[in-house]
């Protein structure tokens, strides 16, 4: 779409091949972002070079079917992005040859991943917004259903439609019933997976760019082919070189992000309770129940994956121990 309303684009190399000179016009690699990608197409953007999207051909590439390595990932492009934006931004906000239309896209573009602390705190201020609706409102039935279908409308219409759109350009006229099918499970894993992506905002925005905390952490490869996933990445070996007395720290380390969300999801569960005990802002259930169900999701499953994973170091050790 970007393309095609002759606006900036990302381009990366998994998908597309970039000319010599338009990596050296735009200033090379740099590595102070962690989407290095994003950061060059937008400079040599800048610089004059234009990319062309040809959805005509199709670059295979693997999503991780695996929670915490598609945590990874998504933390990475979501703190990368926020990177980006505070580097170029205000050049591309100060430049006189670009046009109102580009800019503002653009600005769009590197900022969107604010919808993740949004969503956090949109998820906190539900409490207070029951105790609003329910006080001085609570005698008009109109306030209570006012409330519910606006809440459902603000969180669910936008990233509803855009999904519609993309995969109707994808697949035609054909997908769109199925599409219907998988909107509530996809836009529950985009509020299951608010937090972690908040937490990658706030380190994009806090942290420096030049640290050794904004160190790249590559997703793994686990090789699936169809339905047949592996358990464990096929790139990378299962066996942790840390020694058993760090299991602890790495319990420490790993466990409070799941352990919130879950804590969100309860969160979102109380108020089903309360809108069914009270017969109050019922339609709001669709809403609180999508919010419920996507943070139990990840929470649930991060915790799975943990386990998993410290079962394979603990066999890995005892395998590693009966060879010595």
């Amino acid at each position: 779409a970007r393309n095609r309303a002759g606006m900036y684009m990302g381009f990366n190399g998994t998908a597309g091949v970039w000319r010599r000179q338009a990596i050296v016009d735009g200033g090379g690699w740099e590595h102070d972002t962690l989407t290095e990608d994003l950061d060059l197409s937008y400079r040599a953007q800048l610089n004059g070079w234009n990319f062309v999207y040809l959805p005509q051909y199709a670059a295979p590439a693997e999503l991780p079917p695996e929670i915490l390595a598609f945590k990874q990932q998504a933390h990475r492009w979501t703190k990368g992005s926020v990177q980006t934006g505070m580097k170029l931004l205000p050049r591309i906000l100060r430049s006189p040859q670009l046009p109102y239309a580009i800019k503002s896209e653009a600005f769009f573009h590197l900022t969107n991943t604010i919808v993740h602390p949004l969503m956090v705190i949109l998820t906190i201020l539900v409490y207070p917004a029951f105790i609003a609706v329910s006080g001085p409102l609570k005698d008009y039935p109109l306030a209570g259903m006012l409330f519910g279908i606006t809440m459902f409308i603000l969180a669910t219409c936008g990233a509803s439609t855009f999904f519609i759109v993309a995969q109707r350009e994808l697949f035609g006229k054909s997908s769109f019933f199925r599409t219907l099918l998988h909107l509530p499970f996809l836009m529950a894993l985009g509020v299951g997976m608010s937090l972690s992506n908040a937490k990658a905002v706030l380190e994009g925005v806090f942290q420096d760019r030049h640290s050794k905390r904004n160190e790249f952490v590559r997703t793994p490869k686990f090789g699936v082919t169809g339905k047949h996933a592996h358990t464990a990445p096929v790139d990378e070996p299962t066996l942790n070189d840390k020694p058993a007395s760090d299991d602890l720290h790495w319990w420490l380390k790993k466990l409070p992000l799941p352990m919130l969300e879950i804590a969100f999801g309860t969160y979102m569960l109380t108020f089903i309770f309360i809108s069914i005990w009270y017969s109050f802002a019922t339609a709001s259930i669709p809403f609180t129940g999508m919010f419920a169900a996507g943070y139990f999701y990840v929470g649930f499953t991060s915790l799975r994956s943990l386990w998993i994973l410290h079962e394979d170091r603990v066999a890995a050790r005892e395998a590693a121990a009966e060879v010595a």
